[in-house]
């Protein structure tokens, strides 16, 4: 719908402009230097109010992750056993998943995975403790 305004527009001002160069009141070169310097400011107004929705859209998706990472998580991930020197191996054997949100979608389906004797390797990141299977 803006697209068509501004076209509308943009053939409103040559109507009258070229009205008033045919009655003598305005030269053909002022008309065009005219229409080049609008048109360029109309594009600058344009690409600085995308630029404002851009700015909006990142400050709304990083309120949202900021309400993620200030989450006070429904498991308790404080204490628990530790264990200190793993002897056997260990397999995960058909592990399926889906979210509450998608009970259709599955996300994992009968999933196997092998751990082998002293293969895990604990690790640190960001978001808390995890473990790399190697």
């Amino acid at each position: 719908m803006t697209s068509l305004l501004g076209w509308a527009a943009i053939l409103c001002v040559l109507w009258y402009g070229g009205t008033l160069v045919t009655r003598g009141s305005l030269s053909a070169g002022v008309l065009t230097s005219f229409m080049i310097y609008a048109l360029t400011v109309a594009v600058a107004f344009g690409i600085i109010f995308s630029v404002y929705g851009d700015f909006m859209q990142a400050l709304g998706a990083s309120l949202r992750l900021f309400d993620l990472l200030d989450r006070v998580p429904e498991i308790n991930t404080t204490g628990g056993d530790v264990i200190k020197d793993m002897r056997a191996d260990l397999a995960l054997v058909d592990v399926s998943f889906t979210y509450p949100s998608r009970p259709d979608t599955p996300v994992l389906r009968n999933v196997y995975v092998p751990v082998r004797q002293r293969c895990v390797q604990p690790s640190a990141f960001i978001w808390g403790p995890c473990a790399v299977f190697c």
